[in-house]
Order: C-alpha cells, then structure tokens, then sequence
C-alpha cells in the first residue's frame, strides 16, 4: 500500500468510529488523500444526492440484515464510482467509502485483490450498461465469501503449524504407512501442509523415511 491510501485507510478509519456523517467534503478530503493533485469535476448535485441517501441509510442500519448492510455498501461503492468525480482515484476513493461504511457497522471490510481487478472492471460496465446494480451487489457477495474463505483457510493451516506436527507424530507412531493425504483427512488440514510438516519434521531429525515413496513407510525416531 502506497503511502497516500495508508494515509486516506487511517483517515477513513478515524471517520468510521467517530460515526462521522458522510458529506461531499468528507468525500473530497479522501479522494485528496488518495491521489494527490487531483481536479475535482463539478458534480456537487450528485454527490450531495449520494451522501444524503448513505446518510439515510447509516441512520436505519441497525434495522437492516447482515445482507442489507453489505449491499448497502456496495451500493455507495458502485454509485460513486460511477458518478466519478474526480480526475483519478475515483475506484479507491470508492473502496475507502465502502470500507470506512462496513467498519462503522462493525462488519468486516471487503476486499478487491490485483488478481480480482480484470473481472472487478467488467462487472462495474455490465452493472452500468444494464442498470441493475444487483449484479455487483451479486459478485461483490461471491467475492467477499471467496475472500474469507481463503482467510479462514490460511487461519487454519497456521494454527494447524503449532498443533499438526505433533498430531502427525502421533498418527505415524500408531500406522507409518499412512499418506499425506490420510493425514490430512484425519487432521482437517491440506496435503500440502502436511508436506510442510513431514519435510520439517525430517530436518527436525523426529521423523524419517524406511524404503521408497511407494512402498515404503514413516519411522518415528525414538520408536520401535
């Protein structure tokens, strides 16, 4: 993250748990903050219609589904990207105010990854070109799940590193001729991990390898 949106990311949060209105102002202050020496196109009319139709939105929030809050959020994403006020910057400025909402409501903040900002593009155009903005409510939803699932994923295989040795030991002791993957299935985690922990317990000098990889089996050291 370049230093600018570091800064506008801090602003923003400050904005979201002081509960601040959102208000073209606040709008043109982030969009500074994100991309410095910018022109700002005279659109006050539409922004001003954005920021009283968020506004309306944050004050009925409480009375909404985990859902409505989301796509209330993209929503104010999408309609300000796509009035797109300012000279650039306009698809970060868009993401802060999408954040700094979610944050407020104390949901956790979506993300949109270099990889996903091809297909991110396109959804913008097909949601303008057919005026349906459920079609990026639909991909941002798709998107989010994705996104968490990958964190809930990396969450598991870390806690599996201070746990997953130990267990695998344990298994090999009762059965080494089990594989990676009979490992993994019996522990909840990926083959892939329970490579990383065969090869640092082999490093380790806890575990080594009797015979081929086919055919063979795992001795525990200290075992008999």
């Amino acid at each position: 993250m370049n230093l600018d949106l570091k800064a506008a990311y801090e602003r923003s949060a400050e904005l979201a748990a002081s509960h601040t209105p959102v208000t073209v102002d606040m709008l043109v202050e982030l969009a500074s903050l994100v991309m410095k020496n910018m022109s700002y196109n005279k659109v006050p009319g539409k922004l001003s219609e954005l920021c009283d139709r968020i506004n309306a939105a944050r004050q009925n929030s409480s009375a909404m589904s985990l859902q409505e809050q989301y796509e209330m959020t993209f929503d104010a994403h999408y309609e300000l990207v796509t009035i797109h006020p300012w000279a650039d910057g306009n698809g970060r400025t868009a993401r802060l105010l999408m954040n700094q909402l979610q944050m407020e409501m104390g949901l956790i903040p979506a993300k949109i990854l270099k990889e996903d900002k091809e297909e991110y593009i396109k959804v913008l155009v097909e949601t303008r070109e057919k005026e349906d903005p459920s079609i990026f409510r639909r991909w941002m939803t798709g998107l989010m799940i994705r996104n968490l699932r990958h964190d809930i994923d990396a969450y598991l295989e870390s806690v599996s590193d201070e746990k997953g040795g130990e267990k695998i030991l344990e298994l090999l002791s009762g059965d080494g001729s089990l594989s990676a993957a009979a490992l993994a299935a019996r522990i909840s985690i990926t083959p892939k991990a329970v490579e990383k922990h065969l090869a640092r317990l082999k490093a380790e000098g806890r575990l080594r390898r009797v015979g081929p990889d086919k055919g063979g089996h795992w001795m525990v050291n200290g075992n008999r």
